[in-house]
């Protein structure tokens, strides 16, 4: 095996330690929002800055193979993809910590009936970040290209917390606050979801050398 290749190992390595770090951050965000923790929002920000410079180390690392191997085709397209992948890493996981930053918010009141539709998309969305990094590591364009009927069913989750939020604010005016930071809450999971896409789409550009074209 030549050298490229076992540092390219590395590298995916690297990427599937960093995806843990993204699922455990998530999962720490849901559990404290679920349980009203705001004790485990200082947790979830060390974590987020841990993502973040983890990101940069497999940049340098990224940019250092480029520099030294030179490479072409194919080979420089993953490297140049792995470029763009650790940016939507990154966002994921500031994503988790902007939720935490809303939790305080239900600290006096509680939830708004029972959040029975946050961990569906939470569960979702970190499915379809262990489909995006899967579908690189395995460089499978049919999996990445899976990722757009995942994200449709994100997309369908959010507009039914809309409609559940929406009901329980125009009942007590009381519940706007919470209501509004819900929808916050919501929005950033849609956000992290597409960013799952936009590996996908990098994966699939990566192998076929060309951009999925979106509807």
């Amino acid at each position: 095996m030549e050298k490229f290749d076992i540092e390219m190992l590395k590298l995916n390595k690297d990427l599937e330690i960093l995806l843990k770090e993204l699922e455990d951050i998530m999962d720490i965000t849901l559990n404290s929002l679920i349980n009203i923790d705001v004790s485990g929002i200082e947790r979830i920000k060390n974590m987020d800055i841990n993502i973040y410079h983890k990101t940069k180390e497999i940049e340098t690392k990224t940019i250092n193979m480029i520099l030294l191997y030179s490479p072409f085709a194919k080979d420089l397209r993953k490297l140049i993809t792995i470029l763009k992948i650790i940016i939507d890493i990154d966002r994921i996981g500031r994503y988790s910590y902007d939720i935490s930053l809303l939790i305080p918010a239900f600290a006096e009141k509680g939830h708004l009936g029972k959040p029975e539709i946050i961990p569906k998309m939470v569960e979702q969305t970190k499915k379809m970040v262990r489909i995006a990094i899967e579908s690189f590591i395995n460089e499978n364009a049919e999996l990445a290209e899976t990722l757009q009927k995942e994200d449709d069913v994100v997309d369908q989750l959010f507009s039914r917390l809309e409609n559940a939020i929406l009901s329980y604010m125009m009942q007590d005016k009381e519940n706007l606050e919470r209501g509004i930071k819900y929808m916050l809450i919501g929005k950033y999971l849609e956000r992290m979801a597409d960013h799952a896409v936009n590996i996908g789409d990098n994966v699939i550009y990566m192998i076929k050398g060309e951009r999925r074209i979106k509807i």
